[in-house]
């Protein structure tokens, strides 16, 4: 079971290389559920994410951040359910307004 588990949190470092099936692809559509909140809970999300890496330099992390932000983007698909299908307009919206954002110096466009 400890394996298994760790299995699923290894693979967060790598959500969309291969596919996933059952709990794993349950267990990673849950892990990038924050990505198709609301705006307003998305905003605050990418406000605690920025307070997370405080300590990298701000054009360093804006930088770094939309290239995090443009890998999920130029994905085929960010989920593998059903139900992640229907979260992902959200989603992407989301990581475009941030990446437009982030390449405006953190800026609202």
């Amino acid at each position: 079971r400890v394996e298994r588990v760790s299995a699923f949190i290894e693979r967060t470092a790598h959500h969309l290389k291969g596919d996933a099936t059952g709990d794993l692809a349950l267990f990673l559509d849950a892990d990038l559920e924050v990505l198709s909140r609301s705006q307003a809970e998305y905003s605050m999300y990418a406000q605690q994410i920025r307070l997370e890496y405080c300590h990298v330099p701000y054009a360093t992390y804006l930088k770094a951040r939309a290239n995090v932000l443009r890998g999920f983007g130029n994905a085929d698909r960010l989920y593998f359910t059903a139900r992640g299908a229907e979260m992902e307009p959200r989603a992407r919206i989301n990581l475009s307004e941030e990446i437009r954002r982030l390449e405006t110096g953190g800026r609202a466009a």
